[in-house]
């Protein structure tokens, strides 16, 4: 599957689930689903791919590009009550934040840059300065 559109009708054909149902699930319009699928939204938002992803229960990673596990790595549930993980218990912490961290890393840096946005106006002079300092 070389597109989104193509990877989204592929969940709601593996989930058998309708536009609707997909969109109840990911927060969306129905409508919004809709155009993905049809390829009248080539590009969806990061925000509409992982609310996607996130309730399809598929990889944003897969979803995006294609590449990588279509379903997230699930580790088995750790006991709570264990103070002291085995060492098969540790491997798998650390499997999945190794696996996870970059993104993690990523969501973050994207919601601060986001909040401490000051607007575009002082992105385009930023710009303008940058360009006459050269």
């Amino acid at each position: 599957m070389k597109t989104i559109s193509e990877r989204v009708q592929y969940i709601l054909d593996t989930r058998e689930w309708s536009q609707r149902e997909l969109g109840r699930h990911a927060g969306l319009d129905e409508s919004h689903i809709g155009a993905i699928v049809r390829g009248e939204v080539k590009s969806p938002q990061t925000k509409t791919m992982t609310a996607i992803a996130s309730g399809s229960g598929f990889s944003l990673q897969w979803l995006a590009t294609g590449e990588g596990p279509e379903q997230p790595y699930e580790a088995p549930a750790l006991p709570l009550d264990d103070p002291y993980p085995s060492r098969a218990q540790a491997a798998v912490a650390a499997r999945l934040l190794h696996v996870a961290e970059p993104a993690i890393l990523t969501v973050l840096e994207l919601n601060e840059e986001y909040a401490a946005d000051p607007g575009e106006e002082y992105w385009f002079e930023r710009m303008r300065a940058e360009d006459r300092k050269r």
